[in-house]
């Protein structure tokens, strides 16, 4: 530790600080991936899967909506759980981001997810 001074509200104080390294950076695959389509997803959580009712499905978890994109004008809501692209299985966010690189701009995605539930599907144009 070292001594660190402060001066707030005119009061002079020293207070020891340890000083050491930050963690490593998760890489932003093992966080959350936002689309081009206006929002994000994360994995699933067995947690959060159980809390929202998904126990038993594999997907990733739509956790933001961008006010006036794609997604929201579609529909989509933090909380959905997108189980397909395109007819391909997205069990996890690796597999998410892996088919969703195969897919070129001005295509068009079939997106197939729960909201509880219920199975819902939508379609929207991969845009720049």
């Amino acid at each position: 530790a070292v001594p660190v001074d402060l001066l707030r509200g005119g009061t002079r104080r020293t207070v020891m600080v340890t000083v050491g390294e930050l963690p490593p950076r998760p890489k932003d695959s093992e966080l959350q991936l936002q689309t081009a389509l206006g929002f994000s997803v994360e994995e699933l959580t067995e947690k959060v899967a159980e809390t929202l009712g998904y126990r038993y499905d594999r997907g990733v978890l739509v956790t933001r909506v961008t006010r006036l994109s794609q997604a929201d004008e579609v529909g989509l809501e933090p909380g959905d759980l997108i189980v397909r692209i395109n007819g391909q299985p997205t069990p996890d966010l690796e597999t998410f981001k892996g088919v969703f690189e195969t897919i070129g701009w001005g295509e068009k995605i079939q997106l197939e997810y729960k909201r509880g539930r219920e199975s819902m599907e939508t379609r929207m144009v991969l845009e720049k």
